[in-house]
């Protein structure tokens, strides 16, 4: 979780990461509309180095990485850490925003009228759910001036629940907004990496995305390059091996944690969807 950033007008562009090329595929079901039937190659061109579906949240409890799920009927569900959220409900629709792809220009700083830094637009907060013993929140948003879901603008990933076996692996794709020395938390970094399960333990090794600012991104498996979507089986967290000492400069372990999407949750992104009056605590 990062400091919060007050909204200003300012502009520019920066971002500096390649993709390499994944031979794994998507299991997106393409059958419904939305974004789906949407060629999306233009975007791609514009921001080679994002992911359109994992952005910046925004709020009263600072700010994190978050990501789209692709799931529902209505597409609505972007998926965050739980300390990156609070309880208070009107406080997240009063003060919250979510950002697809954003990139920072300026400290401290956020411009969503700007294209290069919120090219998708903002996105408003209309409830949550908090599964705070695994750090994973999922928040529901309004749809955009023009009646689209955050899905039908960006896509989103398949939500795969208990994906990963005990004592097995899988390679994966994660992302997020580091702040941690060779990031400021301005940019998103795209990584690819093998998280493993051993018990309760959920770990990846990546450096890169130690830092505040990387809480509530997305863990990616069977990532597809062309359409920047997979597989999301979980949350990066804040408890990451050594991340003090990445912070301080010192050294540290190469493990991050994530929080690995189980059938909890899967019950509490669909009482999400089916509610229809906010519930303020969980």
């Amino acid at each position: 979780m990062k400091r919060p950033i007050r909204v200003a007008l300012i502009g520019a562009l920066a971002v500096s990461l390649l993709f390499s090329a994944v031979a794994v595929s998507a299991s997106a079901d393409d059958s419904d509309g939305g974004l789906h039937k949407k060629d999306l190659s233009n975007v791609w061109v514009r921001f080679p180095n994002r992911l359109p579906s994992t952005g910046l949240i925004n709020g009263p409890s600072g700010s994190c990485a978050a990501s789209v799920l692709d799931y529902g009927e209505r597409g609505n569900i972007i998926m965050t850490a739980a300390h990156c959220v609070t309880y208070d409900v009107k406080a997240m629709q009063d003060q919250a925003l979510f950002i697809p792809s954003w990139t920072n220009v300026a400290p401290d700083t956020l411009d969503v009228g700007n294209p290069d830094e919120a090219p998708f637009g903002a996105f408003h907060v209309i409830d949550l759910r908090i599964d705070r013993p695994k750090d994973i929140a999922f928040i529901k948003l309004h749809g955009n001036d023009q009646g689209q879901s955050i899905r039908d603008v960006v896509g989103g990933n398949v939500p795969v629940f208990n994906a990963i076996p005990d004592g097995e692996s899988r390679a994966i794709v994660a992302a997020g907004y580091p702040e941690n020395g060779t990031f400021n938390g301005g940019v998103q970094v795209v990584r690819q990496s093998t998280a493993r399960r051993d018990g309760s333990l959920k770990v990846f090794p990546c450096r890169d995305l130690f830092g505040h600012g990387s809480s509530g991104g997305p863990v990616i498996q069977n990532f597809d390059p062309f359409s920047r979507r997979g597989e999301v089986i979980g949350a990066i967290n804040e408890g990451a091996s050594g991340i003090e000492a990445v912070l301080d400069g010192t050294s540290a372990g190469e493990d991050l944690l994530f929080d690995m999407l189980d059938d909890d949750d899967r019950r509490m992104i669909d009482e999400l969807i089916n509610a229809r009056i906010p519930i303020y605590v969980h």
